[in-house]
């Protein structure tokens, strides 16, 4: 998100002074005898009367929107060095404002709760593979010395395309580990309904293990999980298989198409259009691997409250049947 402001100083000239991307504009316009003044790039436009010729009008825009509007008088050229002083620490924290807007922007793309779909699963297996960033902080000398820092739980909840949970489970992700699961032996493995679907979405969400990521363990977290133990450092991303279908044809050579000449100088014609389409011989299907990162998505207080509890449902009364294979070491 840009954060833009502009201060408009209504003299004899228009003194317009920007400031956007972090970059400084000093721009001067003569009102002459016009009676309006537009600013085309916001879309906006005033009556210069409406003004006064000893005021300054700044203008703080926040994307496309106007967030605040400061008029200032200037009565004596006192004030005038005070309005510059007073512009000059607007302008700093708009500055502040506008690399705080960018870090947030950036960390949003960083969630706990991410999502992804595979398909094609009675043709290929499909894979997820996971890492920890160490958003929440890592072993200083490595995981061989010292306490455990930083440890998320990857709580992985699967969904055939009718909108049922058919596994959960939980994976603890150590900083800068790297986890893998396979939907063949992990997620419809051993699906509470028993059905095996060909395809399915995939909902990842973050949690801290143990307290302050100190914990070693992730055992029933995902049907425990809440908003208090959230957390980033979370990136995954997914194998799929996509068929592509490779049509092979050739021309009609019946009698009738040879003696129009279909093939040949009338080929195209209406009349050989509608009798003499040519043949499909051959229909194979190819198969292509693509690999994308899970994307980050809106968790709800439903979704969560939906989630946690039909996996708690799972653990407690499924036998067992609902819960997936546990995630093994690497990538796939």
């Amino acid at each position: 998100m840009i954060v833009r402001t502009e201060l408009w100083c209504l003299r004899n000239n228009l003194e317009m002074i920007s400031f956007a991307e972090n970059r400084l504009t000093i721009m001067r316009l003569s009102i002459q005898s016009s009676p309006r003044w537009s600013h085309r790039r916001y879309h906006e436009e005033r009556e210069a009367s409406s003004v006064r010729k000893d005021q300054y009008l700044i203008a703080l825009y926040y994307g496309n929107a106007i967030q605040k509007r400061t008029m200032f008088q200037i009565q004596n050229h006192k004030e005038g060095s005070n309005m510059r002083n007073k512009l000059a620490i607007f302008l700093g924290v708009v500055i502040v404002l506008s690399l705080a807007s960018n870090v947030w922007s950036q960390a949003t793309l960083d969630t706990p709760f991410q999502v992804r779909y595979a398909t094609n699963l009675d043709i290929a297996d499909s894979f997820v593979n996971i890492t920890n960033t160490g958003a929440n902080g890592a072993p200083l000398l490595g995981p061989g010395f010292g306490g455990a820092v930083g440890n998320i739980c990857a709580n992985v909840y699967t969904f055939s395309p009718d909108e049922q949970l058919i596994s959960c489970c939980s994976c603890l992700i150590t900083p800068n580990g790297l986890k893998t699961l396979s939907a063949f032996n992990d997620l419809i493995d051993n699906t509470l309904t028993g059905v095996v679907p060909k395809s399915i979405v995939i909902k990842l969400l973050g949690t801290l293990a143990g307290t302050g990521g100190t914990g070693t363990s992730c055992a029933n977290s995902a049907a425990t999980a809440t908003t208090a133990t959230f957390a980033q450092g979370l990136l995954a991303w997914g194998t799929t298989v996509h068929g592509v279908t490779t049509r092979t044809v050739t021309p009609n050579s019946s009698k009738k198409c040879i003696r129009k000449d279909c093939n040949g100088s009338n080929a195209g014609s209406d009349w050989c259009n509608q009798n003499c389409p040519p043949i499909v011989t051959s229909t194979t299907t190819n198969l292509a691997t693509t690999e994308t990162p899970f994307l980050p998505a809106t968790l709800s207080a439903g979704e969560l409250a939906s989630i946690s509890g039909r996996c708690a449902s799972i653990l407690g009364n499924g036998s067992g049947f609902g819960i997936c294979g546990s995630c093994q070491q690497g990538a796939q």
